[in-house]
């Protein structure tokens, strides 16, 4: 039985003394209520606020309803982004597609509808005023598909006179000015790795790799589980392993050297043993002393000597003479303590697993942003969270993960400066922009949010300016917005 939605077509004619449509009076069809309607006419434009409620909306699986804003007179029209809200597989169908087709300029969001919950649609938008529209009407054109796209009905709820608005000046205080974000360019490879360090336990000048010694096992459980996690893993492929061995700086360097070299090569051929990873490359490299590691420890001790041993390490003289001079420093109290507290630690294996991720559907996103966030590309969470209505807990949550697996990126960043200053929360939006993209239109127009929750008008204007300059469209309308409020 196809799904009927009966609308009545009737059309409501709004005498109004501003620019604001009751908040309280609310206009509906059987299936889809307008909350509040905010029309404000200015010289240049038109900015058009609307909350939908389809709560009372019952929407089968393999349905489509179209819902688009539309200006319009006996002769001309236009219309505005469209609301699209699909039932589930209309939804998984449109998601899958995502990836490949482009959704649109005219979309302003898809939604899926839950049928029998509560769901409501925040909508906004700006659209610069021609003469005709002086004097057009603001309606919704509501139209229900079913499957193969095939309409089945198509109605109108006519919303607002524009005539009878009066243009005003005034912008409320408590609005937030747009912010801007930046689509992300595809990864042609997702290249990504895993990196550890092993303490692994030698007897004296040995090489061989004794699984039960001292510490060994759980060492060895550590590498043992990171290549686990990735070779059984179906959507990762392993490409490469590195592996660097360190010695530490007692006794003489020739011989470190060796064991440092060959106790790397033992790791390498325990993996090797361990599994069949194929034609993989397989990088050995070692570092006879680690110097450097020792450097960073001293660093953060409270040693009192410790500027004496620092200097003692960065002099250009060989190794062995270092080490000589450490021991003679205070009749080799420092060296003692050191060979006991900081030597051990010197002594590691540091390995990285590289691998390379297959590329995800947004349903494959949905599941997989839950487990293993770091396996997504920037552009996989951003185009998940275009499935989201903007400002939504799950639209905000995406950026916020984008960030964290992304932290020095300066879109990441960027897009989620936009959700800090949509929570008004101005610490976090200055953190993100300090890594955004200075030169970046978007970053200058998010600037000039930041300068408006901050009561800095003059010179949010000025970033308004030059951001719309470079053509981002929501610095020009809140270039217009803040003149109109001068």
């Amino acid at each position: 039985m196809n799904l009927k939605i009966y609308i009545s077509a009737f059309v409501l004619l709004l005498t109004l003394q501003n620019t604001k449509i009751n908040a309280q009076q609310a206009v509906s069809s059987e299936s889809v209520r307008v909350l509040s309607t905010d029309v404000r006419k200015y010289e240049t434009d038109l900015i058009i606020e609307m909350i939908l409620d389809i709560s009372d909306l019952k929407l089968a699986s393999n349905r489509t309803m179209t819902i688009i804003p539309i200006l319009e007179t006996q002769n001309q029209s236009k219309a505005l982004p469209e609301v699209l809200i699909n039932g589930k597989r209309k939804h998984i169908v449109y998601t899958r597609n995502l990836l490949s087709n482009n959704p649109g300029n005219n979309l302003y969001t898809e939604v899926r509808r839950i049928n029998k919950t509560k769901q409501q649609i925040k909508y906004r938008t700006s659209v610069p005023i021609e003469t005709w529209m002086r004097e057009s009407i603001l309606a919704l054109n509501i139209n229900l598909c079913g499957c193969g796209g095939k309409q089945e009905k198509d109605s109108q709820l006519v919303l607002v006179n524009i005539a009878d608005i009066k243009v005003k000046d005034v912008k409320g205080s408590n609005e937030l000015p747009d912010v801007a974000y930046i689509t992300p360019q595809a990864e042609e490879i997702k290249t990504r790795k895993e990196e550890g360090k092993a303490y692994l336990d030698f007897p004296e000048n040995k090489t061989i790799i004794n699984f039960d010694y001292r510490h060994n096992p759980i060492e060895l459980e550590k590498i043992r589980q990171t290549i686990d996690k990735i070779k059984n893993d179906k959507n990762t492929h392993i490409t490469d392993m590195t592996i660097h061995g360190y010695a530490s700086p007692e006794g003489n360097y020739t011989e470190n050297s060796r064991l440092a070299n060959e106790r790397a090569k033992a790791l390498q051929q325990y993996i090797n043993n361990l599994y069949n990873l194929g034609n993989i490359k397989f990088t050995v490299k070692s570092t006879p002393e680690d110097w450097d590691g020792l450097s960073s420890y001293i660093k953060k001790s409270n040693l009192k000597n410790k500027n004496q041993i620092l200097a003692i390490i960065n002099e250009n003289i060989s190794p062995d003479a270092k080490e000589q001079k450490l021991k003679n420093l205070n009749a080799g109290e420092s060296y003692q303590f050191m060979l006991h507290e900081y030597f051990p630690a010197l002594r590691h294996s540091d390995y990285t697993v590289s691998y390379i991720v297959k590329g995800f559907s947004i349903e494959e996103t949905k599941e997989i942003i839950k487990k293993y966030p770091q396996q997504l590309s920037l552009q996989e969470m951003y185009l998940l969270a275009q499935t989201y209505e903007k400002g939504s807990n799950e639209f905000n949550e995406v950026f916020d993960i984008a960030v964290r697996m992304f932290p020095d990126d300066p879109i990441a960043n960027l897009n989620a400066s936009s959700i800090a200053l949509i929570k008004r929360d101005i610490a976090a939006a200055k953190k993100y922009l300090a890594k955004a993209n200075k030169q970046s239109p978007e970053t200058i127009n998010n600037l000039g949010v930041l300068a408006v929750l901050e009561e800095q008008k003059g010179k949010a204007e000025k970033l308004f300016e030059k951001a719309s300059t470079a053509g981002v469209p929501q610095a020009l309308s809140n270039l217009k917005e803040l003149e109109k409020d001068n």
